[in-house]
């Protein structure tokens, strides 16, 4: 039978206070000592807004506050976070900012050179393990300094009237690069710093320079916290409550290849479901941080003038669990991340070579497990698969809107069912469990892309990939094979029964 992926609980470093706590709610103690933190962020939220204070201060709080609960969680491993925001703070500042993006990229560089060494030595320390350590906030910094060192870059091009993209880019520029005391509290801001959400420094700094509560902002966020905390405490139930009865690496064990096709997939859909709701749990946690600090705030909704706290949300439960489409799926998903990627990538990539892109960076973000890049390449080619199926089948169904619901139904089963095959590996890590746990479910998404990618033309009334194969390679040969075959046969005729094969003599008489 399948066993729980390995954890290596020794090489845990954080505080071993809450060890006995731990050990009696059956929860491991790095997980305890997350939820602490996050816990006590929420409270510093509170009175921070309670009790007022200077701007500096402020900043001096978050930074303090931050190391000290990074050193709670992590020990001496904390130190990596100064580590790699003081290397990029000093190439920030060394490298002018110019009409070339060079000098950002090299920041980026480092940043991403120095979290992927964090991750290798994740791996050669904890090899599928699940035991917390600093590569979950190094993974929110490194995004962080990336982010403000190419907004720097944006920021100079706008100055020179050459800036060219999207409004995003546009909003979140810096126009000069800024101070320590700014840039620590960026990098330690206390409600982002363990479990996300990504936060532009754009946006961090006007919450901290122009962000005023009235007594209407201070009911709707103390709702929305709320809000937050109850999502919170129904995903811990879901994970604690029936994740035990569901478990996931269950899927790589001989008794599950032995279980018939439609209870296979119930039980992958039900059981990736509840590994989902951990993250749900962690980034509810978080919003409900942010909100508690004030931050959040991402314009007012047109139908209800309601405020939205967007800049606070991980993800978009609807929009994953019951999307329509893979693109609704992805863009539901830890969508602070996936802002970042488009800045960072999509956008300042060539058009043929986005989706690819992006989606190999977020590999590497992640790690170095096999299953994280199985799971990236896997949606990339779903990704495309799924826009020529749109292409070319929804218009057919915009007739009526009982076809439209039907085919918006048929397409989220579909997105669904392709999230719990792709994803599955992106859980169990391992090459090997990949390999066992799609065999079981005999490679299907993988097999189906390929036949409709080749079988669907890429435009409406066009040839399909294997049509234009067919027409490009097949039909010449198949052609000069056809040519070719009558001189192929008669010399085949002559070897077998040269008594048959007449032939004129030079004297004019024949022979045999």
């Amino acid at each position: 039978s399948a066993m729980p992926l390995a954890s290596n609980a020794q090489s845990y470093e954080g505080s071993r206070v809450l060890a006995g706590l731990s050990t009696a709610a059956g929860l491991s103690l790095d997980k305890m000592n997350f939820i602490a933190a996050q816990l006590a962020t929420l409270l510093i939220g509170f009175a921070l807004r309670r009790v007022r204070c200077g701007s500096n201060l402020l900043r001096w709080v978050h930074i303090g506050a931050g190391a000290w609960l990074l050193w709670f969680c992590f020990g001496l491993q904390s130190v990596h976070m100064m580590v790699q925001a003081s290397v990029a703070y000093c190439l920030m500042y060394c490298l002018p900012v110019s009409d070339s993006c060079l000098p950002a990229w090299l920041s980026v560089a480092w940043c991403l050179a120095y979290l992927s060494a964090n991750h290798v030595y994740r791996l050669y320390n904890d090899y599928g393990g699940y035991t917390m350590d600093i590569t979950g906030p190094l993974m929110i910094l490194t995004q962080k300094l990336s982010s403000l060192a190419l907004a720097l870059h944006d920021g100079h091009l706008a100055k020179r009237g050459r800036l060219r993209g999207s409004e995003s880019r546009w909003c979140h520029r810096v126009d000069e690069l800024p101070s320590v005391l700014d840039y620590l509290a960026y990098s330690y801001y206390l409600p982002t710093l363990m479990a996300g959400p990504h936060v532009f420094y754009s946006d961090f700094i006007a919450h901290f320079t122009a962000h005023t509560d009235s007594n209407e902002d201070k009911q709707y966020l103390n709702r929305a916290v709320l809000r937050a905390l109850a999502c919170t405490g129904l995903y811990s139930f879901l994970v604690l409550g029936l994740g035990p009865m569901l478990p996931y690496y269950w899927v790589v064990s001989d008794t599950f290849a032995q279980l018939s096709l439609p209870r296979r997939i119930l039980y992958v859909s039900g059981a990736f479901f509840l590994v989902r709701c951990k993250y749900y749990f962690a980034w509810s946690l978080a919003e409900a941080a942010c909100l508690a600090h004030g931050f959040g705030f991402s314009g007012t909704d047109p139908s209800t003038g309601k405020p939205r706290y967007d800049l606070a949300k991980s993800f978009f439960f609807k929009d994953v669990e019951f999307g329509t489409s893979i693109r609704a799926v992805v863009a539901g998903w830890n969508v602070s991340t996936a802002r970042w990627l488009r800045e960072l990538v999509y956008e300042r990539s060539p058009g043929r070579h986005a989706t690819l892109l992006t989606f190999a960076l977020s590999a590497l973000w992640h790690g170095f497990y096999p299953g994280y890049y199985c799971f990236f390449v896997t949606f990339a080619v779903f990704t495309f698969t799924a826009r020529r199926v749109r292409k070319l089948v929804r218009p057919h169904f915009q007739t009526s809107q009982s076809a439209s619901l039907a085919y918006d139904c048929l397409t989220g089963l579909c997105a669904n069912l392709a999230q719990n095959y792709a994803q599955g590996v992106f859980f169990l890590l391992e090459m090997g469990y990949a390999l066992r746990f799609w065999s079981a479910m005999y490679f299907a998404g993988h097999i189906l892309c390929a036949m409709l990618l080749l079988c669907l033309p890429s435009q409406p009334g066009g040839a399909s990939d294997l049509m234009c194969f067919a027409q490009k390679y097949i039909v010449p040969y198949s052609c000069c094979l056809v040519a070719w075959l009558p001189t192929y046969l008669a010399q085949r005729y002559r070897e077998y029964f040269p008594a048959a094969v007449v032939e004129a003599r030079p004297d004019g008489k024949k022979r045999r």
